[in-house]
């Protein structure tokens, strides 16, 4: 149950940040650096959720869920892997849009 509301949550916010962005672009404008802040920041989160999913399911599987031949395992690297970029990293993504939302100049280098 707990796997399947983390995905579900994530999912649906993708959903909802992605349509914005759609609607955005269709109408010609470009995305706000605060637009663009906040979905760095909820991709990030989304994927704080998937691996918190993964993670519930393989403590749920016990030592099996490591064996190669079953998905989970894979699943589970796949995740942290994925966890592990910097553009995905909760903690960097969570604190350049808390500096903006607070008027904190955001960090030379930032990718927007």
């Amino acid at each position: 149950g707990e796997a399947s509301a983390c995905i579900e949550l994530a999912e649906t916010q993708f959903r909802a940040d992605l349509a914005e962005f759609v609607e955005l672009v269709e109408g010609g404008a470009a995305p706000s650096v605060d637009a663009k802040l906040r979905w760095k920041r909820n991709i990030a989160f989304e994927v704080q959720l998937a691996t918190r999913a993964v993670d519930t399911l393989m403590a749920a599987s016990g030592a099996g869920g490591l064996y190669t031949t079953l998905p989970l395992q894979r699943l589970f690297r796949d995740v942290r892997a994925s966890a592990a970029r910097i553009a995905l990293t909760w903690d960097v993504q969570a604190a350049a849009y808390g500096q903006h939302a607070l008027g904190v100049p955001l960090q030379a280098g930032m990718l927007l």
